[in-house]
């Protein structure tokens, strides 16, 4: 019997104390495909956070002393925290569906084992990991790029002229 046997390039990445890892599959160019477009809709995301917290600081201006807005302060804790709440609810939206989407890419749990104990990670969380994950991405797909040119470059017998 005849047999063949290729190399998925599956790489694991320890990612927190536990010793649990994630799974890169170097040799699957739609993962990185996924993963570059996951980073630009978090990026735009970031901005609509920017945007719509600007339109919330419209809506519920600061209470400056002796503007006259402050004479019930009741009322005034309130609109603060329907304000609290509005900011908390968008923000909470883009970390649920920046986490769905980063479980899509690495595999389901990836972000209970990346932040362990945390059920929603905020903004600052997210990035760090982008931040720490981005250059080992680009470490892998550098090593992919050098493995093609030796494997399949002119100088190689064999190959074009």
């Amino acid at each position: 019997m005849e047999r063949i046997r290729i190399d998925t390039g599956i790489k694991e990445i320890e990612v927190n104390d536990s010793g649990d890892s994630i799974q890169i599959p170097v040799n699957d160019t739609a993962f990185y495909k996924r993963f570059v477009e996951a980073l630009k809709r978090f990026e735009e995301k970031q901005a609509e956070i920017d945007r719509r917290s600007k339109e919330l600081s419209e809506k519920y201006p600061e209470k400056e002393p002796g503007d006259g807005r402050e004479e019930k302060q009741e009322k005034d804790s309130e609109i603060n925290m329907e304000m609290f709440g509005d900011a908390l609810g968008l923000y909470s939206e883009v970390c649920r569906e920046t986490c769905l989407e980063i479980d899509s890419i690495f595999g389901e749990g990836c972000c209970s084992k990346v932040f362990p104990g945390v059920k929603e990670p905020g903004i600052d969380m997210i990035m760090g990991f982008f931040e720490q994950i981005l250059p080992i991405m680009e470490k892998f797909m550098d090593e992919k790029k050098k493995n093609m040119i030796q494997k399949y470059g002119k100088k190689r017998r064999g190959g074009g002229r």
